[in-house]
């Protein structure tokens, strides 16, 4: 048993090895895009996208560098890193770990302002209220808080004892290899036993997880409400009026329909991984591959999230085709050069 989690731990890792170099590649790419590429008419829009990328690279590199595996046994979930070969302690690995779980809760207020300052741009009386002069430093302000407030709450509420090593020790040491003295944990009671053994809801672990819920509401609440009308917006303003540039209806077009595939990409990576992560523990069922896959989707999601943008936005798709071209016409200039001279060099040979 333990060889087996020890080969998904070690294909784990090297999955997120391979994610976070993507990842590194495509939003240093997008963020370039972003800066010298973007129409004119993509206004501060282009801001909030260099914000979200910036954070994609920042979430993809903490998470390969700190090696965080996600854990659930019986009604506990955790999340953990081992600290043997690290030069952090065990105290300063569990702040590691709240960090992660910081840029999570982060990463899901990103998905809900994407689609409020797309909306903001398509509403003007929505735009006016919340969004205009300093008011949209809100938006930039919302994921900070929503990372601050889950880890911090995690901290105070989930730090490993006595208790949690205890229960944790056997499983971690028959799936891992791992001493509990080794590994960092945040750990996360949905049930805890009573005097006679029998599990009871753990009230104030199932309070305190109300937090994550809320934001995981609020951001899907968000993406729900924004998504439907911006769709409304877009077809109710192109079908309706021809004061809009065609470059500019072209552009809005564009943006949503890269906003639709950046809907799909957390609803699939993030969201239905994250409903089945705390729905484990909650229900009694322990399936411990199933809930490393969260990792897994985390971090797969941060290396393709840049794609949508840097092949929907026209501008975008023709700078980075353009630039392929030019390198392979470079290329084929130095093989017809480099043929030439060959040929050259044969014909003065031959004489």
């Amino acid at each position: 048993m333990m060889t087996e989690h020890v080969f998904w731990r070690d294909i784990l890792n090297y999955f997120k090895y391979f994610c976070s170099g993507c990842s590194t590649i495509f939003n240093i790419i997008l963020i370039v895009l972003v800066f010298f590429r973007s129409p004119k008419s993509l206004g501060a829009y282009k801001y909030l996208m260099i914000y979200i990328s910036a954070f994609d690279l920042y979430y993809s590199l903490w998470d390969a560098a700190t090696e965080p595996i996600v854990y659930s046994y019986g009604s506990a979930f955790t999340v953990f890193r081992n600290c043997k070969n690290s030069i952090f302690n065990r105290e300063i690995s569990f702040y590691i770990v709240l960090i992660y779980c910081g840029c999570f809760t982060f990463s899901l207020a990103c998905f809900g302002v994407h689609f409020v300052y797309r909306y903001g741009t398509l509403n003007n009386s929505f735009r006016e209220r919340y969004l205009s002069g300093k008011r949209v430093i809100i938006i930039f302000l919302i994921p900070v808080i929503y990372g601050c407030w889950w880890g911090v709450i995690s901290g105070i509420m989930f730090h490993y004892d006595d208790y949690t090593d205890a229960y944790l020790k056997t499983a971690i040491q028959t799936d891992f290899g791992y001493d509990i003295e080794d590994i960092s944990t945040m750990v996360i009671f949905f049930y805890l036993p009573d005097e006679n053994g029998s599990l009871h809801p753990h009230w104030q672990a199932l309070a305190t997880m109300s937090n994550v819920w809320f934001m995981s509401f609020t951001s899907m609440f968000c993406v729900g409400y924004c998504g439907i009308n911006c769709y409304r917006s877009i077809s109710k303003a192109l079908a309706a009026t021809q004061t809009q540039s065609k470059a500019a209806k072209t552009l809005q077009h564009q943006l949503f329909n890269a906003l639709v595939i950046q809907t799909l990409i957390p609803s699939v990576l993030m969201y239905l991984p994250l409903f089945f992560v705390f729905a484990l523990p909650i229900f009694g069922i322990n399936i411990p591959y199933a809930s490393s896959c969260i990792s897994a989707t985390i971090s797969l999601y941060t290396a393709i999230d840049p794609l949508p943008s840097m092949f929907i936005i026209k501008t975008y798709r023709k700078a980075i085709i353009s630039t392929i071209c030019s390198v392979d016409h470079a290329k084929n200039f130095c093989y017809r050069g480099s043929h030439k001279s060959t040929v050259v060099v044969h014909i003065f040979s031959a004489r």
